[in-house]
């Protein structure tokens, strides 16, 4: 074998090698695939990774109302939230396979800039919501006693922390019978489903403790 043709498939294997390591594109687009949300590492760079995409970014500031002057005070900058305008998801992103469509995606960083936390939330069909159980059977169910009897045993939290990523699923069976609230029959699906990811490496400052007040 020539030495050029060794040069090749030395590259080549170092090629496949790198983008099946990778498990996602380096941007967010059709052109570039879906971008699995289950595969983030928080080693990504919003910056980069939204560069190709329309997208737009909320300065989220802490804020106090002022009694005397009868107004919100707006003080530091806590975190920067990145998102694709829903109308523009269909076809981005996945989720264990699931399919998200005209939902809001919030990837959350810090203000410095260091990706922190995903968040988004779907309504999905029975089918749907007994496939992506089957694929979190190694989630811990970390429902309270508290939580079920006060949601009628129609609400479970189930969580996995994979070294620094933790993953957590908010499922609420929403199904209705017709007239339920009296408007009918709800169309959209049949669970609701909340999902956060965080990144466990920082947890003694402001934005961690303001992020995962709800799992207290």
């Amino acid at each position: 074998m020539k030495i050029y043709q060794i040069l090749l498939l030395v590259s080549l294997m170092l090629f496949f090698s790198d983008c099946s390591g990778q498990g996602n594109p380096k941007y967010i687009g059709k052109k570039f695939g879906t971008f699995k949300l289950d595969k983030i590492t928080f080693e990504e760079n919003l910056d980069t990774l939204f560069s190709k995409s329309e997208f737009f970014v909320i300065t989220d500031k802490n804020s106090h109302f002022d009694t005397l002057q009868k107004k919100q005070i707006w003080t530091d900058t806590m975190a920067y939230i990145y998102r694709i305008p829903h109308a523009k998801v269909d076809g981005l992103f996945s989720f264990k396979g699931l399919k998200i469509k005209d939902k809001v995606v919030s990837f959350t960083s810090d203000k410095n800039k260091k990706f922190r936390k995903l968040d988004f939330a779907i309504y999905i069909s029975a089918n749907e919501y007994s496939k992506l159980l089957n694929d979190c059977k190694d989630f811990k169910d970390i429902t309270t006693d508290r939580i079920r009897k006060f949601n009628n045993n129609k609400y479970v939290i189930l969580q996995k922390t994979d070294g620094h990523k933790q993953t957590t699923l908010y499922c609420l069976d929403d199904r209705r019978k017709k007239g339920d609230f009296g408007y009918g029959t709800y169309t959209e699906g049949d669970f609701f489903i909340r999902i956060t990811m965080n990144d466990l490496r920082i947890k003694d400052d402001a934005f961690y403790k303001r992020e995962n007040s709800d799992l207290k």
